[in-house]
């Protein structure tokens, strides 16, 4: 998916732009995922929700809860990167 798609629930395998919903899953994402949770495989860019979990992530997580499994710091509160 190539642009922006929003609604009350997404998902997608690839993303290159924005998703915007309640909550959001994709395997691969380059650009901004918002939403409440956000739920990815891969990020490249920004996540920006109550509540992001990722496998691996080149970019930044901003909100409550932020989960990178791979990253140098697995979870933090409010804001947390890895690149």
């Amino acid at each position: 998916m190539v642009g922006l798609q929003c609604g009350l629930v997404t998902s997608a395998t690839k993303v290159t732009g924005v998703q915007s919903g309640f909550v959001n899953f994709a395997d691969d994402i380059t650009g901004l995922d918002y939403g409440f949770v956000n739920k990815t495989r891969n990020v490249t860019g920004i996540q920006l929700g109550f509540v992001n979990i990722t496998d691996n992530m080149k970019g930044v997580q901003i909100g409550l809860v932020n989960v990178i499994k791979n990253g140098v710091l697995p979870a933090m509160v409010f804001v947390n990167a890895n690149f």
